[in-house]
């Protein structure tokens, strides 16, 4: 799925910052990692969540970790599962 996704974002011009971007709270420590980063100019990240089955079928484990996203701050996401990617997707 993350093929998919760099071609896109190939296709499309775009050239990710950093990959498996490690999010921190305020006291250092790892609460999530996006799977595709951009650093924007204002210093926040805009990160890529690519959701596949393996890892994003429990809706509560991904509202909380959007939760410490939200809470330790510095971050933008958006979140594609795979049906949104490649030549069929958008």
């Amino acid at each position: 799925m993350e093929s998919w996704a760099y071609f896109d974002l190939h296709e499309a011009g775009l050239t990710p910052s950093d990959l498996q971007v490690e999010v921190r709270n305020a006291a250092g420590v790892v609460v999530a990692r996006g799977d595709i980063g951009f650093k924007l100019e204002d210093g926040e990240w805009l990160l890529i969540e690519l959701k596949g089955r393996e890892f994003h079928l429990d809706a509560a484990s991904d509202d909380r970790r959007r939760n410490r996203l939200v809470v330790a701050g510095g971050t933008r996401s958006l979140e594609y599962w795979a049906r949104d990617l490649g030549p069929r997707g958008y």
